[in-house]
């Protein structure tokens, strides 16, 4: 019984993966980051409007990443846009934690979602998988923290449980 060996291009392979999964990853933030809007509107009326525009600002953005991984050459692009994807809706989504008070806000569990949902499905390294998953508590941490007046002590222990559960996601 003979045995074909062919050449495999693993880069290859992976660059494609990595393709799919990234759309994959992008069309669900899609759906969800504006499912989300339904939240906004039930638990916090005053800033539906503000809020909807950050959703539909981040939405648009997406759609322009998946318009361009659609191209031509479209996979050497792919972790880049899924990267900044990734960021951006951590920024999209503290932003909207400082309007709602900072550290106090629940929001920041959406950010936990976004974790959860798309590091698994990416093929990340071990390593990949921390340092995007530090990356995005670092955003969400800055953008609170400068966003925010002072937090008196009752935000830095909710910042100290918001943290814990950062970092069980991540590990």
């Amino acid at each position: 019984m003979a045995v074909h060996s062919a050449p495999v291009d693993f880069a290859g392979e992976i660059g494609d993966l990595f393709l799919q999964r990234t759309r994959l990853c992008l069309w669900t933030g899609t759906v969800f980051f504006l499912l989300f809007a339904l939240l906004d509107f039930l638990s916090c009326r005053p800033l539906f409007c503000l809020f909807l525009s950050y959703r539909l600002a981040f939405v648009a953005v997406i759609l322009l990443f998946l318009l361009r991984l659609g191209r031509p050459g479209g996979v050497r692009y792919a972790p880049a846009l899924m990267w900044a994807a990734m960021l951006l809706g951590t920024l999209t989504i503290a932003l909207m934690a400082v309007a709602l008070g900072g550290f106090a806000s629940g929001y920041y569990v959406g950010i936990l979602l976004m974790i959860a949902g798309g590091v698994p499905a990416l093929p990340l390294t071990g390593r990949q998988a921390l340092v995007l998953g530090a990356l995005m508590f670092l955003v969400y941490f800055l953008t609170v923290s400068l966003g925010s007046p002072v937090p008196a002590a009752a935000d830095l222990a909710r910042l100290a449980g918001n943290s814990f559960f950062f970092a069980l996601i991540v590990l």
